[in-house]
């Protein structure tokens, strides 16, 4: 009894350490992408800002003052239009560096918090800038790329339950343009971010009912319910779903 005990801690432990280095591992790529992305803003590339953006038409960057753009193909506009004034060669001697980086990892959806600093010379001045933001990654591959992305203040940026109502307001948006494969999209990246979250659930349930998928649509009012018992309008979708 006493060794079968001793085996289950050795692989309890074992299993402890390989989920450590695993997340060590997996903040390091985070690291790259933010420095990444730093660079191919700084040295005006197109290609390189893409190069970490999932090619998918619900991708968003935004804000912290609620402007965005949304789809890989407005997003990569909204680059193109920043790079017009400057051209990579105005871009020396910068260095860029990221403190605070705070990471919650979900199967292959990621969250990632840092503050990120940049300074050097830029179009031939000192340049000096630091600034918060938040990723939401997705895995593709063995590549991280983003699917959400918001800069701003650490007030702006650290809060975790309002980058919940920031993706669903878009995706609500999406879903009254019609456009319910990306709203759906967006409220299922929402479920895997905030998995105990009953109203990111319902959205994703009423997107499936809007678009006519009535099995799914079950399904999610369903796990609604089970988190909030009193979600009456979860109830009575139900009943009209069934009826």
């Amino acid at each position: 009894m006493k060794a079968r005990m001793l085996l289950l801690a050795s692989m309890f432990l074992l299993s402890c350490g390989i989920n450590r280095i695993d997340m060590e591992a997996e903040n390091e790529k985070f690291v790259e992408l933010i420095k990444n992305q730093g660079d191919a803003m700084y040295s005006a590339s197109l290609e390189g800002e893409q190069a970490l953006y999932l090619n998918k038409p619900y991708i968003v960057r935004m804000f912290s003052d609620g402007t965005r753009q949304t789809g890989f193909d407005s997003v990569s506009a909204w680059y193109a239009r920043q790079f017009e004034n400057f051209s990579g060669d105005d871009a020396l001697d910068l260095e860029f560096g990221v403190s605070d980086l705070h990471s919650r990892v979900y199967g292959d959806v990621a969250w990632v918090l840092s503050n990120q600093s940049t300074k050097g010379k830029f179009m031939g001045e000192e340049f000096k800038s630091q600034g918060w933001g938040v990723r939401i990654l997705e895995r593709e591959g063995d590549a991280w790329k983003m699917a959400f992305y918001i800069s701003g203040s650490r007030s702006d940026a650290e809060d975790f339950e309002a980058v919940e109502m920031r993706i669903n307001t878009i995706g609500y948006n999406l879903l009254n343009m019609k456009r319910y494969e990306e709203a759906i999209k967006l409220f299922a990246l929402n479920t895997d971010l905030y998995p105990d979250s009953w109203n990111v659930y319902d959205s994703l349930a009423e997107a499936y009912m809007k678009k006519g998928d009535k099995r799914n649509a079950i399904r999610f009012y369903t796990k609604s319910l089970d988190l909030n018992p009193k979600n009456t309008a979860a109830i009575a979708n139900i009943k009209k779903l069934k009826g």
